[in-house]
């Protein structure tokens, strides 16, 4: 009947009794029910049912209010990360707390009191809805197409029946419905058995799965007794499933909670192997680029040569020997950065040996009688520091050991590199030849190489100083290029 027609507007039957003190009367009750009966009859005084009344509220106020909180924050869960898993669990949710509901009466009381249909059917219905959406969260939610693919297969079949249930408790009668839809209930063990199996096999989340269905599957199991008529009609077994489902809904939030951090930790492993792949391809890119650059530089190193068979002016030769030394050099910087663990930055000290080397067996045959001695510190430099400061290396040097021991004349060549601190070091070229000739300004000398010295010292940042005292000195300090995006 229409809930208004109730002697006591309450969730639950309650009927008035007039009886006088001391005195005897009888009352004659009529049920019918299509399914299980469980009939409590109790007598209870006003203040008794009063606060009766008022307990079961509060409880039932904490209880739905706790799974409607969830619901919600599950909601916002999946509008921002877009896990299907939070949406299948926010279903499911919708159907247990809408079961629960109209299983307290709490439904037919608020939300439809007219509509007596829906209120004797729609218990059946909302029960298969949420075990059809709470089979598809745990079939996400322990990712069992990937982990459990057998039992995969059975919990799609528990979906098909968990709809033929929800059907049936529309169309099918009543006496029916309740029966499949208590079967459908108990076939939730297949669901815990499945969790189990997956925390056997090292699913992180399933623990978390397994031992909260283990407690929403006893509270289903003492309902599906209770109207089975298997346990009795009690507080205990009226709100085992209250109970169950809190545990449940408490449990799989920190499940929830423990997939967002899974879920976080592989995102930023997978970023940092991504980052990792991409930096490894940079510089394997960028290796490949030192080793084009290098050909490249070798190619006109070669092709200067060549010109230079076809040149009879001996000033004019060795300018051309000049020019495919000095490729040569900046040719060894890619080489060596192509060999690099750091394609952005070469071994100075390593580099500045082999070139010197170079240069010693390049320039002219009386070399042989010429000592270079070498103070290098163990230095790093990155490309757009290491190759002027390689040209003036090879221009220092390359200078002494044709101009400074005229005639095959022996001598000594000392070549200083060591780091001053705050990214500045200082370069000292010194040989004891012949020096420069007297009144001569080096600023101004005609020299190419003097003045590639100068503008490259200047390209540093740095300063030169020459002396010409028993040989010749230079001093260059200078800074490290700091690489600056071009855009």
């Amino acid at each position: 009947m229409p809930f208004h027609a109730r002697d006591v507007k309450f969730r639950n039957f309650i009927v008035r009794l007039h009886t006088a003190p001391q005195s005897q009367q009888h009352y004659y009750l009529r049920f019918e029910n299509a399914g299980a009966m469980n009939l409590p009859l109790t007598i209870f005084s006003a203040a008794a049912l009063s606060e009766k009344i008022n307990n079961e509220q509060l409880a039932l106020g904490l209880y739905h209010g706790a799974i409607l909180v969830m619901l919600v924050y599950n909601l916002f869960l999946f509008l921002s990360m877009r896990d299907a898993s939070y949406l299948y669990y926010v279903l499911f949710n919708s159907g247990w707390v809408l079961a629960m509901l109209t299983l307290n009466g709490l439904a037919f009381q608020y939300l439809w009191p007219r509509s007596v249909w829906w209120a004797n059917n729609s218990l059946l219905f909302f029960f298969c809805f949420a075990f059809l959406w709470g089979v598809q969260f745990g079939r996400s939610f322990l990712d069992t197409v990937h982990h459990t693919p057998g039992f995969d297969m059975v919990l799609r079949g528990l979906m098909v029946l968990a709809g033929l249930g929800m059907a049936c408790a529309l169309v099918a009668p009543y006496s029916l419905s309740v029966r499949l839809t208590n079967m459908i209930g108990m076939t939730s063990i297949v669901m815990w058995t499945n969790g189990l199996l997956c925390w056997r096999r090292g699913v992180r989340t399933a623990r978390y799965y397994s031992v909260a269905w283990s407690a929403l599957i006893a509270g289903i199991a003492i309902l599906s007794l209770k109207n089975f008529g298997v346990l009795p009609h009690n507080t205990f077994t009226i709100w085992a499933p209250q109970c169950g489902s809190a545990t449940e809904i408490v449990l799989l939030s920190f499940g929830l909670a423990d997939r967002i951090r899974t879920l976080r930790r592989d995102k930023d492993q997978a970023e940092k192997a991504l980052i990792e792949t991409r930096l490894a391809m940079q510089d394997t890119m960028l290796k490949e680029v030192h080793h084009r650059v290098k050909n490249n530089l070798q190619v006109i190193a070669s092709l200067l040569n060549l010109q230079a068979n076809y040149v009879q002016d001996a000033r004019a030769l060795g300018m051309f020997k000049d020019s495919q030394q000095r490729v040569q050099s900046m040719a060894l910087i890619h080489e060596r950065l192509y060999h690099a663990d750091d394609a952005t930055r070469i071994d100075f000290t390593d580099y500045t040996r082999t070139l010197a080397a170079h240069l010693m067996s390049s320039y002219s045959p009386g070399s042989a009688v010429i000592a270079l001695q070498l103070h290098v510190d163990h230095i790093t430099l990155g490309i757009d520091t290491a190759v002027p400061c390689g040209l003036i290396i090879h221009e220092l040097v390359a200078n002494a050991l044709k101009h400074a021991f005229p005639a095959g004349k022996p001598g000594e060549i000392r070549l200083v590199l060591r780091a001053s601190g705050a990214a500045r070091f200082m370069l000292l070229v010194s040989d004891n030849g012949i020096g420069f000739p007297p009144g001569m300004d080096f600023r101004h000398a005609a020299s190419l190489g003097l003045r590639l010295v100068q503008t490259l010292t200047e390209q540093l940042d740095g300063t030169i100083e020459f002396q010409s005292n028993g040989g010749t000195t230079v001093t260059i300090t200078f800074a490290e290029l700091q690489y600056t995006q071009r855009g």
